[in-house]
């Protein structure tokens, strides 16, 4: 990317490519007061020839707002569509004023674009991880309630909850939910519908990292058990692993007799008959 030149544009003649901010959900009534107390301290980047909007979509929106009609600006040259997205994430991720979910979208059409993930994330300054959890918690969440809930977070990322105080999900423990469950559902995908269960469990506090393992165990232990019950149980279970001897022939005469093919569900079995509360 070239810098050309300084100067003004007509707000009227900046065309909007897609950008890392989604302009009719932005709000900019803070940056609006902040330019008629001091005026636009940044200018915003126009791409010479067909004037896209490169960074600076907020302050455009709040010279909008406010009734200008030029804004200031600085001219790039040499800038393909893909670094033009790149350009305005990166400034965005500078300023830590960027969702994680518009990362994650601008790092799909970056992916459909024919960029790789590691090129992306070299480009951005984030790790491989970083760009995965965000795209697959843009990809689960877009176009539900739950789209803007999502924050940045490495594991709960919230001081060990799945939840901040006002009800915000990580994007670590929904990258967390898709590696640790996504093999417990034949095909090893998680349905929209499971999605939808699981994100409201993580909003509610229901869901955090300490405790998917758990529910992994539960729904191992019977994949056809309805996963709003397996979450309901989750305060109140614990998954135990252990490697127990039996007496083979003992333990084939034992199944055949009470007509149980399945070891676990034998165990389960014996340990209903001692005590029937022990099992969730």
């Amino acid at each position: 990317m070239k810098k050309v030149r300084a100067g003004t544009i007509n707000l009227s003649k900046i065309k909007h490519i897609e950008n890392s901010r989604l302009r009719d959900k932005d709000d900019v009534a803070d940056l609006m007061e902040d330019i008629k107390q001091r005026g636009l301290l940044s200018p915003i980047g126009i791409r010479v020839g067909d004037n896209a909007l490169v960074y600076g979509n907020r302050r455009v929106k709040a010279f909008e707002n406010l009734g200008y009609t030029e804004i200031p600006c600085e001219f790039y040259d040499e800038l393909d569509d893909n670094e033009l997205l790149l350009t305005n994430v990166v400034e965005n991720i500078k300023r830590k004023d960027i969702s994680s979910i518009e990362i994650g979208r601008i790092c799909k059409m970056l992916l459909d674009n024919g960029m790789t993930k590691p090129e992306i994330a070299a480009k951005l300054g984030l790790n491989a991880s970083r760009v995965s959890s965000a795209l697959v918690a843009y990809n689960v969440t877009v176009g539900t309630p739950f789209e803007d809930l999502v924050v940045f977070g490495a594991g709960d990322g919230l001081k060990g909850r799945s939840k901040s105080t006002d009800g915000k999900i990580s994007e670590g423990l929904i990258w967390k939910i898709q590696t640790s469950l996504a093999k417990s559902w034949q095909g090893n995908k998680i349905t929209k519908v499971n999605w939808n269960i699981l994100l409201r469990a993580a909003e509610m506090g229901k869901l955090n990292t300490k405790n998917i393992s758990t529910l992994r165990g539960i729904l191992a232990l019977d994949p056809k058990k309805d996963l709003d019950k397996a979450i309901s149980i989750l305060d109140r279970c614990r998954i135990i692993w252990a490697y127990i001897t039996f007496n083979d022939e003992e333990l084939a005469r034992a199944k055949r007799e009470e007509k149980i093919d399945n070891d676990v569900e034998f165990i389960k079995f014996i340990i209903k008959n001692y005590n029937k509360k022990l099992i969730f």
